[in-house]
């Protein structure tokens, strides 16, 4: 767990410094909940670079992508697609209250691990 900053984006030299070797995944919750704080197009993309270099897995949930205010904009990572893992929610963006409707865009070398655990939450 690594600290944020005051405007409540991940400090990429603090998640850097807390990756271990049991380090899977790290996961940016763009925009953020509840703060409504947005990580700019630069901090994405050194993420990114951050997670390609340690070779983990970069899980973005962008479940609030359109819930942006004053002209912010929302930017979803794209530079390293094969480790990138992106979680998209048609309940907030589509104000479908009560559904639990949405999507995963990631890697085809992911398929069949994805699809086992689709199946398990389908049961």
């Amino acid at each position: 767990m690594a600290n944020s900053d005051p405007e409540l984006k991940p400090d990429p030299i603090e998640i850097k410094a807390s990756i271990t070797p049991k380090t899977k995944a790290l996961v940016l919750v763009n925009p953020g909940n509840p703060s409504g704080s947005v990580a700019e197009r630069e901090l994405v993309e050194e993420l990114e670079t951050l997670c390609h270099d340690a070779g983990i897995w970069l899980i973005s949930d962008e479940a609030y992508e359109h819930f942006l205010y004053n002209s912010v904009a929302h930017y979803s990572p794209s530079l390293y697609p094969n480790q990138v893992i992106n979680i998209f929610t048609m309940s907030k963006s589509y104000a479908l209250a009560g559904w639990r409707v949405g999507y995963i865009s990631y890697p085809k070398i992911l398929s069949d691990s994805m699809l086992k655990v689709c199946y398990r939450i389908e049961l």
